[in-house]
């Protein structure tokens, strides 16, 4: 009875399939390409109905922005390891660098460039908008190839106005430009051009709202004169926030505080509209000393407040700032935005004083019901968030954004106390530069950018640029990781609709756990089969059937096998170093077009990208690890540059798909690794593993049994020999 149920269930699927109108056979088709790349190096494709290209004619094409010219170099190159779903060719060595135009010479569709813009998002000195004089930057790949970076305005009022700007920062991941002060308000639809290609090179990075920039209120009351006494004696929590309802009351403006030390024995809540402002960063101080019963935050405010110049001093506390969630709550408010904190520090510890063991373990008890990391220095929820110059030393998590859009975090110090790390948690466009986090206690870990909280089941768009992250020895002790745990679908496609936005899934089957309802705005993943490479956002979900976002690119059958899983796509994790930690960036499941680069590790695990089953498997795709040092191992043992395919059944589908590790040095005591584990069922496929150079000579590169079309050129040892795979 139940064969016949399950032929019943096959005889419904294929119909269904065929009733989609999908034909049998399709014309090649390219859903992702490998750049940036360079003369002789290797080029991975991944698509649909590749397997008849046996050739890709290539060109070079000249550098000429406003102007349609032909290549200025041709070859037609062989490809390798070719499958239905990818190949690999290599870009010829005498071509000059630059932007390729590429073709498989099957279909015209099948076109594509290498090394122009591909574009991930875009954020003004406004958040989602600039203002004149300001500022815009765009990030993604192959951004700026040159100083000679263009953007181009027009004027969506009237298209005959354009306006060209040249980058005045410029690299392969973004481009900084200053706008005109005279530039006109409006909006503007904007276009870039890398330095490289002809005028067919330039892309859409979107539509930019141009406003003036909002004046604060002029209004500025002195909290002294409205009853505060500084001295250090006094309790002057009333007079403070009197003073702060007085602002609000008379339209907003700032609350400044002269020099002092302001004794404060409750909570400062900071009404919409209202800055509290110190004189001077070193000469203000704001003190909460030993509270028996600590408030939720110590200073809480809900939606366009700001907190400058001024420290802050605390013994026994919970949450020091929280901006952005509802009062007393973890729960983020919808229209919360343009929460602004500057030059501020923090020197808080719950644990300070002549504390028994007992006492102190009650405390840290207390403390993890705050969260899994103690009680949060700086916590944040919604849009145009700013962190600048802040030096913030807490009990627990130094820092815990959550839903942040178009936030950023610069040039700030970060300590993570007690069991403490740091959360970046479902963020969208989100610059975190230039700061400094370190484990400040024996137990702090890290943190990462992740989708813990199940926030959309989805995160995108961060620029992790040039940080320093050290220090790191509790729990896991991973810097950076990209955590994301949960899903909702596994399964087969029972149907497709003729645009390809409308999938009906196979009902879920006893040994699998299903929960559809609760997955809009997580990520679609065709993990195997018929258009495998392939996710998309979902928009709307009912019964067995969803909807998503844009529709696909190649076509699904009953061959198809789809995870529905959280969703983080577009981090750029560069210029980063990561000393005295466990790993340094770890890529853990449901990741996509993550670039890792130029990055330095020193005693650190390493780089790692791991896709898993991690409560739905959860794969990690089109992840590029370029350019980075491993200048010492591992404290315990080697560090390693790794792709790991962790697979479990009932899945025979890769987790792992299309990495490239390009260009890294790993000093010795340390190892590059490709693992997918089971013969049977591969957990990785398609490496590219190029122009490595790994001092250590046994075992440089590791490729186990359950790898599939990895590639292997130009690695190098010291002393210098070609590095090849063992353990395969």
């Amino acid at each position: 009875m139940r064969l016949l149920r399950s032929l019943a269930i096959l005889v419904s699927v294929l119909v269904s399939v065929l009733a989609s109108g999908e034909p049998a056979f399709a014309d090649s088709t390219i859903l992702w390409a490998s750049d940036p790349v360079s003369p002789d190096e290797t080029v991975l494709v991944v698509g649909d109905g590749l397997e008849r290209i046996e050739r890709v004619f290539i060109e070079r094409m000249s550098d000429s922005p406003d102007v349609i010219s032909k290549s200025v170099q041709s070859s037609e190159v062989k490809t390798e390891q070719v499958s239905s779903a990818s190949l690999k060719f290599t870009i010829p060595k005498d071509f000059s660098p630059g932007v390729y135009r590429f073709n498989l010479r099957s279909n015209d569709n099948t076109t594509q460039y290498l090394n122009a813009p591909s574009i991930y998002w875009m954020q003004g000195n406004g958040g989602r908008v600039s203002s004149p004089g300001g500022w815009l930057r765009i990030f993604g790949r192959n951004i700026g190839r040159t100083s000679d970076a263009l953007v181009r305005l027009e004027s969506s009022a009237d298209r005959s106005i354009q306006i060209t700007l040249k980058a005045s920062r410029a690299s392969l991941w973004e481009a900084s430009f200053t706008l005109p002060d005279n530039l006109s308000l409006g909006s503007y639809n904007v276009r870039l051009w890398n330095g490289n290609g002809d005028a067919n090179t330039w892309r859409d990075a979107g539509t930019l709202q141009v406003e003036s920039k909002a004046s604060p209120p002029a209004l500025q009351l002195d909290a002294k004169e409205l009853g505060a006494r500084g001295d250090g004696e006094h309790d002057d929590t009333s007079a403070l926030l009197d003073g702060l309802a007085t602002v609000a009351r008379r339209g907003g403006g700032t609350l400044w505080m002269p020099r002092g030390y302001y004794k404060l024995s409750a909570a400062l809540v900071i009404p919409p509209g209202v800055h509290l402002r110190g004189e001077d960063q070193k000469l203000v101080r704001l003190v909460w000393s030993e509270l028996p019963n600590p408030p939720y935050a110590l200073i809480e405010g809900s939606s366009n407040f700001g907190i400058e110049s001024l420290t802050i001093f605390a013994g026994n506390h919970a949450h020091i700032i929280s901006g952005g969630f509802q009062s007393g709550s973890n729960v983020g408010l919808p229209d919360a935005e343009n929460i602004t904190i500057q030059r501020v520090t923090v020197r808080a510890s719950m644990y300070r004083g002549h504390l028994s063991v007992g006492e102190t373990a009650d405390r840290l008890a207390a403390a993890l019901k705050s969260s899994s990391g103690g009680p949060d220095t700086l916590r944040l929820s919604g849009k145009n968030l700013t962190v600048e110059d802040c030096d913030l030393y807490g009990s627990g998590r130094s820092l815990y954004l959550q839903q942040p859009r178009n936030a950023r975090i610069e040039r700030n110090r970060l300590y993570n106390g007690r069991w403490g790390w740091y959360s970046i948690s479902g963020a969208d466009r989100v610059i975190f530069e230039n700061n400094e986090v370190t484990g400040a206690d024996l137990q702090s870990t890290g943190g990462g950018i992740n989708t813990l909280g199940k926030i959309d089941m989805f995160a995108q768009n961060v620029a992790f640029l040039h940080n320093r992250l050290q220090m790191m020895n509790g729990w896991d002790r991973e810097a950076m990781t990209s955590d994301g745990p949960g899903g909702c679908y596994y399964g087969r496609v029972a149907a497709i609709s003729h645009d390809r936005r409308v999938i009906t899934l196979v009902p879920p089957t006893s040994n699998v756990v299903q929960d559809l309802e609760r997955c809009v705005g997580a990520g679609m993943f065709v993990l195997g089969g018929r258009g495998i490479g392939q996710v998309r956002r979902i928009q709307s979900i009912e019964g067995q059937t969803i909807r998503i976002e844009d529709p696909l690119t190649a076509p699904l059958d009953s061959s198809s096998v789809i995870s529905i899983t959280t969703l983080q796509r577009n981090y750029l994790v560069v210029g980063n170093v990561f000393s005295d930690t466990g790993i340094a960036v770890q890529l853990f499941g449901s990741a996509v077009e993550h670039v890792i680069a130029e990055n330095v590790s020193r005693r650190t695990g390493g780089f790692l990208s791991r896709g898993l089953l991690y409560r739905q498997f959860q794969p990690t795709w089109y992840n590029q690890f370029l350019n980075n040092r491993i200048e010492e191992g591992d404290s315990f043992r080697d560090a390693i540059l790794a792709v790991w395919g962790s697979q479990k059944s009932p899945n025979a589908a890769p987790l792992s798909l299309a990495t490239i590790i390009r260009s890294n040095v790993l000093a010795a005591g340390s190892h590059i690794e490709i693992r997918g584990y089971t013969k049977i069922a591969p957990g990785v496929r398609d490496v590219i593993v190029e122009g490595n150079h790994i001092q250590k000579q046994d075992g440089a590169i590791l490729v186990d049994e359950g790898a599939i079309g990895v590639l292997l050129r130009k690695n190098t040892t010291e002393p210098a020999r070609e590095a090849v795979a063992n353990g395969r």
